[in-house]
């Protein structure tokens, strides 16, 4: 036989032969509503079971999302009593039933389970103390649950596909609490900072039938963990008169900082740290003035990791705590390498780079005045628990050519009065034209792309084949050129073309892949 169903202060205040009373501590909820005062009827959940076979257990899930981790305990009030009727006459003595308490990612290959001995309530109880015993009472810390699973990782010899358990004493490294010692169990991969799932239930330990009833009460969290952080931004700008600048920057935040309006629950749980520095020169400065030589340099650097507080393979362990537990320097390095993300930018440009006219002589359409040239080159390195290793490289090289024609408008009967006398022919003497464009344009890019990336196994048993390395390239060859000519003063003609073209370059002149940008 099993009952679900539950028991309450307004419905059971005179239950026999147990009364129902509030949990030592506990006050019910008052709701106010314009002149009354309404009392909510605080409750139990209640799980009654007979004929409970050996090593047998009946249960009740709830499927719901909640996140543990910035908590320290889990704790819950329960009480048991036993069933006397016509078909049961034994007495539960202690110990005999036990709760527990399964939460997990499922409830069948990933999850924690916490058991504790239940002390049964003789009949006649009436206070508080003596309905919900002490020696009942569950209050897990929470790090226990990372101590069981840090053990089981790195511990070969342990089934993961079994459940595992240890008693609190021997996680906690003192004695024995008692006949009421918490077990803590754990099968698969579960993790408290993602439950999704958690049964309430009772189990059988005993050779013998056994009947009793079970009341769950506060299912809660408490001991907020409330340990704030720090941050702070620095900035360095400095400069050389006109011939050099640079600019800085360093931040830093730490586990636990946020704002004045998040609460714990919301603050950041990575540590961060970045900076960046950006140069620019004058290049041209360095060589003779009456060259007229532009040179701009611009040289950029920035580096970012992030390092989380979880180990973002098992959710639930502080990656301090993963590495504190592994022995092997090699292990530690592939850990923490896998965890943080971190990311390096850096690039090189020549934006601009050209010869000013000096001197006064007169502009020629050959001139290396007209030209203009310009080269990039931007490379990205970054991984994360995802990515083992992503590399992408740009390099761009440019080149414009431009020039102003000088105008020269052609009026040929400006001049000539006595042809055009009539109104019907004094609109020729208006007529002009130019034989040369106005100006002309020619520009061509050469862009190289290369993208490489290769994604994390994190468990890559023997005999699979593991993933692949990815390569992205692209080879562009663009050109446009640009003619504006002033047909006459009142009549302009532009002409504007362009090619883009893709070059395949995949493969060497012998056939292997070419991985070179």
């Amino acid at each position: 036989v099993f009952e679900v169903g539950s028991v309450s202060i307004e419905e059971n205040e005179n239950r026999q032969p147990i009364p129902y009373v509030l949990p030592p501590g506990l006050e019910r909820e008052q709701l106010n509503n314009n002149n009354n005062i309404i009392r909510e009827n605080e409750q139990s959940l209640s799980l009654r079971v007979c004929g409970l076979e050996q090593n047998d257990a009946r249960a009740v899930y709830k499927n719901f999302n909640v996140d543990m981790r910035q908590y320290k305990n889990l704790e819950m009030f329960i009480h048991a009593e036993s069933i006397i009727d016509n078909t049961n006459t034994t007495e539960l003595q202690d110990g005999q039933l036990v709760a527990f308490i399964r939460l997990g990612n499922d409830l069948t290959n990933n999850y924690y389970e916490v058991q504790i001995p239940l002390n049964p309530t003789n009949f006649g109880a009436r206070t508080a103390e003596e309905i919900w015993p002490l020696a009942n009472r569950l209050n897990l810390p929470l790090e226990l649950l990372q101590q069981v699973k840090t053990k089981v990782l790195g511990d070969s010899s342990y089934d993961q596909t079994e459940v595992n358990f240890f008693n609190q004493s021997e996680l906690e490294g003192g004695g024995s609490n008692g006949e009421n010692e918490l077990k803590i169990g754990i099968k698969g991969n579960p993790s408290f900072g993602n439950v999704r799932t958690i049964m309430l239930g009772v189990r059988n330990t005993t050779n013998d039938e056994l009947c009793g009833e079970v009341w769950f009460n506060e299912l809660r969290m408490s001991e907020l963990k409330n340990k704030g952080g720090w941050a702070a931004v620095v900035s360095l700008d400095a400069n050389i008169a006109d011939f050099a600048t640079i600019s800085a920057t360093g931040k830093r935040s730490t586990i636990g900082f946020g704002s004045l309006e998040q609460g714990p629950n919301q603050r950041s749980r990575e540590d961060f740290q970045q900076y960046g520095v950006v140069t620019n020169l004058n290049l041209g400065q360095l060589l003779p003035k009456k060259w007229g030589v532009q040179l701009p340099f611009n040289y950029g650097r920035s580096e970012e990791l992030i390092t989380p507080q979880y180990d973002p393979e098992f959710q639930d362990i502080e990656l301090e705590t993963r590495l504190d537990n592994t022995e092997d320097q090699d292990e530690k390095d592939r850990i923490k390498n896998q965890s943080v993300n971190y990311t390096k930018r850096e690039s090189v440009n020549l934006i601009g780079v050209r010869k000013e006219r000096t001197g006064d002589s007169k502009a020629k359409i050959y001139d290396i005045e007209n030209f203009t040239g310009s080269f990039s080159y931007n490379q990205t390195d970054h991984h994360d628990f995802e990515v083992e290793d992503a590399l992408e490289q740009n390099v761009r090289v440019g080149a414009t050519y431009n020039y102003n024609f000088t105008a020269k408008p052609v009026e040929p009967f400006k001049k000539n009065d006595s042809l055009f006398m009539g109104k019907y022919w004094k609109f020729l003497k208006d007529f002009n034209f130019n034989y040369l464009p106005t100006n002309i344009s020619v520009s061509s890019n050469i862009t190289r792309q290369y993208n490489e990336q290769k994604f994390r196994e994190i468990d890559l048993q023997a005999g699979n084949i593991g993933l692949p390395r990815l390569y992205q390239r692209n080879y562009l060859f663009d050109w446009q050129y640009t003619i504006n000519h002033n047909l006459t003063k009142s009549l302009r003609l532009n002409f504007t073309s362009s090619n883009n073209m893709i070059v395949n370059n995949y493969l060497s002149d012998d056939g292997v892949v070419n991985n070179d940008i």
